[in-house]
């Protein structure tokens, strides 16, 4: 059973009218369409990726996921019950306990002016958990597990002390402050230098391993969903291109948007010649997306059926969805 099953989830942001001249000619709304129908589900103890390029709704979904912006339509169900329908306080303290959240500027999503500690102890005082030595010792359990030792010595100063990758660590252990079961990793190692990106990811697969975690990653760095993921969506202005096992989908990539993504990878042979499938122009606006497939404007190999139809998102075999006429 799915512990995270999101269907037909929709986000649309009005946009405000600019001049009165909009309002005496009475244009209709403007809306930028950010996710425009996505549906997935997340088995227990899965790392499920989301990757696109910037724009394609990955955040936004994320958002969704964690009841911080509400769908425009769709629903998010966690463990059987959607999230969005939660009406009492102690419903909702008891998804966040269940479903906590990776930031992805470590710099931005902490205080600057409190300390590690407090950082680290507020979920334990939001849910009443535990206070005094008992809440001093599981912070320093936490920090320690994360890799941020002594504990000691870190507990009373302020995170503008440390560095991008520990900001990041004291953000991972934040978030697992409440042993939740699902965590939403929003471009967890984005901002990190490479050398630190490794051990980031590799500190977060021991931890899914330990705790039994599930993973919603919000990526656009394709080698990272290929070191972490069990199964991968692909999204191009706000709707799904192909969903796939992380294995197939790098071997057998159907859509020509994921054949791009995937030859786009760097390769550290600088005598290997790769074919690189570059999309041609500019990613259209989400505001007023194509008609059809929304990626056949800069598709190479795009039909004029593709400009007029948009095609259905379908099973290919072996639970690989492709959403292509091609």
């Amino acid at each position: 059973m799915p512990i995270l099953r999101v269907t037909a989830l929709k986000k649309y942001f009005p946009l405000e009218k600019s001049s009165v001249f909009d309002f005496l000619e009475k244009k209709p709304a403007a809306f930028v369409r950010a996710v425009d129908g996505v549906s997935f589900e997340v088995d227990p103890g899965e790392t499920f990726s989301l990757v696109g390029e910037t724009g394609s709704g990955k955040t936004t979904i994320a958002k969704m996921v964690m009841r911080l912006i509400e769908p425009t339509d769709g629903n998010v169900v966690f463990e059987d019950k959607d999230i969005w329908k939660l009406g009492s306080k102690d419903e909702i303290l008891g998804f966040r306990r269940n479903a906590q959240m990776i930031f992805q500027d470590p710099y931005a999503c902490l205080n600057p002016r409190m300390t590690v500690e407090d950082i680290v102890g507020t979920p334990f005082d939001v849910h009443r958990i535990c206070s005094g030595a008992e809440r001093r010792s599981r912070i320093s359990a936490l920090l320690e597990r994360v890799g941020l030792t002594p504990a000691s010595q870190m507990l009373d100063r302020n995170s503008v002390e440390f560095s991008g990758g520990q900001r990041q660590r004291i953000g991972i252990a934040r978030a697992l402050a409440l042993n939740p079961k699902l965590v939403v990793a929003d471009e967890p190692v984005a901002s990190l230098d490479v050398s630190i990106r490794a051990q980031i990811l590799n500190l977060m697969g021991d931890l899914k391993k330990e705790f039994g975690l599930t993973y919603l990653m919000i990526t656009h760095d394709l080698t990272v969903v290929k070191h972490v993921s069990d199964w991968v969506m692909v999204l191009y202005l706000g709707r799904p291109m192909e969903l796939a096992p992380k294995k197939e989908l790098f071997e057998s990539p159907m859509h020509p948007y994921t054949r791009a993504l995937i030859s786009a990878i760097p390769r550290p042979d600088p005598k290997r010649r790769i074919r690189r499938e570059i999309p041609r122009g500019e990613i259209p606006s989400p505001i007023n997306p194509p008609a059809g497939c929304r990626f056949h404007t800069r598709c190479a190999d795009s039909k004029p059926k593709c400009a007029t139809e948009e095609p259905n998102f379908v099973d290919v075999g072996g639970r690989h969805f492709v959403a292509c006429h091609l």
